[in-house]
């Protein structure tokens, strides 16, 4: 490994028309890489990410020990924390320990417990739960967010769309970013606010998302189960099944209040 005293690489510029996001590093990432792996451009690319998330987990392991209250702030909303494992007997040293305090996952909205009733089975429950993290990560985009104008209160449309937007898809509507505002304003995501997630966030973002007008235009498998239940010929009524079931489903998700 280098030595620690090495000089930090030079920063990679961001390449000019890539979709931003916020709250990342400027840093490139090595996701969306593509070619040749021998290409020196790409492999100084990777190298330097690289040798950058080497030096910004040692400095979070350090952070972490040094201000764990506000590191906890992040902590509980996460199931997952940078962790770079070492050789205790090498080098004397065991980053874990700066972490243990952090009560990782403590806030996260789904159930992470033992007695958690997981329904990675169901395609309802796999299409729900990539809703909730979505959502859970956007407030935290939101939350966490680089602050543009000091002392700005609400963010604007255009930091919404960005903390939203997925290169995979099209840039949100208006009516989306409306329900993205109703989704910052909700309590957090618990057994006991479920049924006003699912009415006020869920139901209306997958309305205009991927319900579609009927069984043939809805390529979502576990919403044409839906369209395809006897009585369903409007969408008011595809509405209302929705909801009984995105309802009943959160709530056995969710954590406790």
């Amino acid at each position: 490994m280098k030595n620690q005293h090495q000089k930090h690489p030079p920063r990679v510029k961001h390449i000019a028309g890539a979709p931003k996001k916020c709250a990342k590093s400027k840093i490139p990432g090595a996701e969306g890489c593509a070619g040749n792996p021998r290409d020196p451009a790409l492999e100084s690319t990777v190298e330097s990410f690289a040798w950058d998330t080497v030096n910004r987990v040692r400095r979070l392991a350090q952070l972490s020990k040094r201000y764990p209250a506000q590191m906890r702030n992040v902590a509980r909303q996460l199931l997952t924390w940078p962790v770079m494992s070492s050789m205790p007997y090498l080098t004397g040293d065991d980053t874990w320990d700066d972490y243990v305090d952090l009560e990782l996952g403590s806030e996260y909205p789904l159930d992470t417990s033992s007695r958690a009733r997981i329904h990675h089975e169901s395609a309802m429950g796999r299409y729900l739960t990539n809703w909730i993290e979505r959502l859970h990560e956007f407030r935290l985009s939101i939350r966490f967010r680089p602050q543009e104008v000091p002392g700005q209160a609400r963010p604007d449309e255009e930091t919404i769309r960005r903390c939203w937007g997925s290169e995979h898809e099209p840039e949100p509507g208006p009516k989306i970013v409306a329900v993205l505002r109703v989704v910052l304003t909700l309590p957090a995501l618990t057994k006991a606010t479920s049924h006003e997630w699912s009415q006020r966030a869920l139901v209306p973002l997958i309305m205009l998302a991927d319900a579609g007008s009927d069984e043939t235009t809805c390529r979502e498998p576990a919403l044409q189960a839906i369209w395809r239940q006897k009585g369903v010929k409007s969408a008011g009524t595809f509405r209302s099944r929705l909801f009984s079931s995105v309802c009943q489903m959160v709530r056995k998700r969710a954590r406790p209040a």
